[in-house]
């Protein structure tokens, strides 16, 4: 799946055009889905109150946490390597078990396991992830690939102005570009 120029003119990011993209809001939208029909149906069966939700709140954040690894959008506000929506869900996901930790929902063990699961993944990542500014993750962090597409299109409009003249650009990471 790759976005085409009618994508474009209608407001999708131009350097993506003609990129075999992940489709994550297919994927997603279809992990809300099926966790909106459980929660549901749990609803339906009289489940004991606040269970549907609280089933909804860990299934969504779970998802919604692993799910930002591989969004490729800009824009998005991130502290600490990971996005609002990775640091809202590990939120969300604390104050359901410390919830049930309470008594004020319905106490699931698997909450608990999903909770720490992401948890231990974001520690995990966190850890892993090597400091060097020229590292995989941070070549290839949407805001960074915003940045190369900006220096080759600013290097091609300053070719098409003095023709035979090197023209080199620089991301934040010190990636020169020449053309």
């Amino acid at each position: 799946m790759s976005y085409s120029p009618q994508h474009v003119a209608a407001g999708f990011t131009h350097y993506y055009a003609g990129i075999r993209l992940l489709p994550i809001q297919i994927v997603e939208s279809i992990w809300v889905l099926v966790s909106v029909a459980v929660g549901t149906s749990m609803i339906r069966r009289g489940s004991a109150p606040g269970e549907a939700f609280a089933w909804y709140v860990i299934v969504y954040d779970v998802g919604r946490f692993s799910f930002e690894f591989v969004r490729g959008d800009t824009g998005r506000p991130y502290a600490g390597g990971f996005s609002e929506a990775q640091w809202t869900s590990a939120l969300l996901m604390l104050i359901v078990v410390a919830g049930e930790a309470a008594g004020a929902l319905p106490f699931h063990l698997w909450h608990w396991i999903a909770t720490a699961s992401v948890i231990v993944a974001w520690i995990a990542v966190a850890c892993l992830q090597p400091s060097s500014p020229l590292s995989r993750h941070r070549l290839l962090d949407p805001n960074h690939v915003s940045e190369i597409a900006q220096a080759l299109e600013a290097n091609d409009r300053a070719s098409d102005s003095a023709a035979g003249a090197v023209h080199i650009s620089r991301t934040s990471l010190g990636v020169q570009i020449s053309t």
